[in-house]
Formats: structure tokens, C-alpha cells, sequence
């Protein structure tokens, strides 16, 4: 009997071998890594997941993803990714550009060996009789001649500029004409903005200063009363509650602002501006306009209005649009380069 039980402990177990072989081969035979990106010279790059078969890699990683047979290691897949121009052998699973959903402002495209990218549009159409180019303004106050040059800048710069209306950028409320829901508000500087007027705003509290200098609950309360507003320009002053006589080093902005005085008051108060500004952005379609600064001078466009009054620390004011009246004992025109 015990001779017995020991062969069939030894069938077992060789049994058991057997299937466990047969699992590791099948799991090596199905397995493989998903990738992100399939490059410019047909190799993947971007890891995934490791262990995963063809068809569950391009139902997650989608049309842009690839595929390799070979599962790799740790040590292996950092070596492609990073030193060894991607891994070889890659699998794209997808060879066109249809239902690929790229990032805002990017475009698809179909690389020399057939697999679809995103990227930025190289080239955008010209305007023909059949087929003219629609101007819009962008929310910069910056002229273009079509939504796809717009999105051709905001891809190359990585910015996030948007429609602010269509047609060129005007300097008056009378020549722009915004969407039926939507009203046209001049900022502080003469810019006309296409808002809605909301008649609802959420609950929530993160206190903003006006240009009035009224505390609103939040942006949208600020909007609106900007937008209801009939016989002044209420703009955005700063982050927080205002508080009459504030410096600037009292003053939070945002990251991408910076802090300047606005001495029209009795008391200079603090505004929070942007001054990255490129003055002789050739992307854009907008032609200079000469504005006259409240220090009577002429500028050749707002945007140097703007960038001077960041090197001084001091905001000037758009008192009209075009030259400085000769009249003026302080007028002389100002033309900066670019920042």
C-alpha cells in the first residue's frame, strides 16, 4: 500500500508541474507592454502597463498607444524609455487619425510610417473667395485671422487663450457684437470683453476686490456687477477683501500676476495685472494701435503701456485711444522692445 500511495503522490505532482508549465508558457505567449507613445521612427516609449495583451492595451491606451510582444523588465523598460530611443518591434494600434481624441488646440496627424500622432497644425488654411478666413479676437485683446491660428499659438507657447468674440479687436462696445446671451463690458483699459450677465452665482466664498473697491463673494458676483453695471467698468483688483490704503506687499496675486500701484485714488491701491506680455508677438494678426497713457504719453500700443507701467510698478490708465493731444506739455511717444 505504501508503494502505491508514493506513485500516485508522484503522479500528482508531476501532473501539477505540468499544468504550472503550461500557465507560465501561455502567460509568456500573452503577454506583452503597453505603451504611450509610438515615436517618429516607429518605437514605443512611455510605459503603460507591463503584462497585457495586444487588444486590452489599445482598448485602454487607445489609437495613439503601441504594443510589444517581448515583456519586459523594470531594468529594460526605463532603458527604452529613456536611453535607448524606444523599445523595438512596436505594434501602433492604429493606423489613421479616426476617433483619436487629441489634447485642446492639438491636431492629429499621420506620422512617415502610418501611425497617428497629436501635435501642434503646422500650416492653416488661406483665405480664398470660396472659402474666406473668419477673424476672431482672443481673450488678450489679440486680432487672428482664423480659430486655427489661435490654436496653432496657444499649442506652440502652451498658453489657454480663448474666443473672446469674433472679428478683429476693436477698442469700443459699438463694433462688437457678442452671442445672444452674452453682453459687451469695457475693462480699465478700454478693451471691450463679451461677459454673461449671470443671474445666479454659487454660494461659495473666495473674496475678490473690484476696481470699485467693493469685496465680492467670489468672481461671478464680481462679473455680474460688472456686467449690470451701466456707468462704470468694475474690473478685478486683487485676490481677498479690499482694504483702503493696502500696499502691495500686503497684496496676494496670482502666480502669473504681478502687484501695481493705481494712484488715482486718495490713496494709491494695489491691482494685480499680468506683465509677461511679448509686444511684437508676429503670430498675431493684430495691427499696433497708439494709446495715450494717463502720464501723457503716447505709447504705440497698449501692450507697451502695459510692459511700462511693470517696470515702474505703477499702472497707467488708457486715457484715450490714438495719440496724446498736442496739447499736452508731457507728450512724447514710447516704443519699447519686447520683454
Amino acid at each position: 500500500m505504501g508503494r502505491i500511495s508514493i506513485v500516485i503522490d508522484g503522479s500528482r505532482l508531476a501532473i501539477g508541474l505540468f499544468l504550472l508549465c503550461c500557465l507560465l508558457s501561455c502567460h509568456t505567449v500573452q503577454g506583452g507592454v503597453c505603451w504611450s507613445t509610438v515615436l517618429h521612427n516607429g518605437r514605443c516609449r512611455d510605459l503603460i502597463q507591463r503584462d497585457i495583451t495586444q487588444e486590452e492595451c489599445c482598448k485602454i491606451g487607445g489609437g495613439l498607444a503601441g504594443w510589444t510582444e517581448e515583456d519586459y523588465d523594470n531594468g529594460q523598460t526605463f532603458f527604452w524609455s529613456a536611453l535607448g530611443g524606444g523599445a523595438p518591434a512596436c505594434q501602433a494600434c492604429s493606423r489613421s487619425c479616426r476617433g483619436i481624441k487629441c489634447p485642446e488646440d492639438q491636431v492629429c496627424g499621420l506620422r512617415k510610417l502610418g501611425h497617428p500622432f497629436c501635435g501642434c497644425t503646422r500650416h492653416c488654411p488661406a483665405s480664398t473667395k470660396e472659402a474666406p478666413l473668419q477673424p476672431i479676437c482672443s481673450s488678450e485683446n489679440l486680432s487672428f485671422k482664423s480659430l486655427c491660428h489661435l490654436k496653432q499659438r496657444n499649442c506652440r507657447q502652451q498658453l489657454r487663450e480663448w474666443v473672446n468674440y469674433n472679428g478683429s479687436c476693436q477698442r469700443s462696445c459699438d463694433t462688437v457684437t457678442c452671442r445672444e446671451d452674452q453682453h459687451c463690458i469695457l475693462d480699465a483699459d478700454h478693451n471691450p470683453y463679451c461677459v454673461r450677465c449671470m443671474t445666479n452665482c454659487p454660494d461659495f466664498k473666495v473674496p475678490v476686490c473690484g476696481t470699485d473697491g467693493v469685496t465680492y463673494d467670489n468672481m461671478c458676483h464680481l462679473n455680474r456687477a460688472s456686467c449690470l453695471s451701466q456707468d462704470k467698468n468694475i474690473t478685478y483688483a486683487h485676490r481677498g477683501s479690499c482694504r483702503y490704503g493696502a500696499s502691495c506687499t500686503e497684496t496676494e496675486c496670482k502666480e502669473d500676476e504681478t502687484c501695481l500701484l493705481d494712484n488715482r485714488h486718495a490713496k494709491p491701491a494695489p491691482r494685480c495685472v499680468r506683465c509677461d506680455l511679448e509686444c511684437n508677438d508676429t503670430s498675431s494678426d493684430s495691427p499696433p494701435t497708439p494709446v495715450c497713457g494717463s502720464d501723457g504719453v503716447t505709447y504705440s500700443s497698449w501692450c507697451q503701456l502695459r510692459n511700462n507701467s511693470c517696470s515702474f510698478g505703477l499702472l497707467i490708465h488708457v486715457e484715450r485711444i490714438g495719440p496724446c493731444l498736442a496739447a499736452s506739455s508731457a507728450n512724447s511717444t514710447i516704443t519699447m522692445t519686447t520683454r
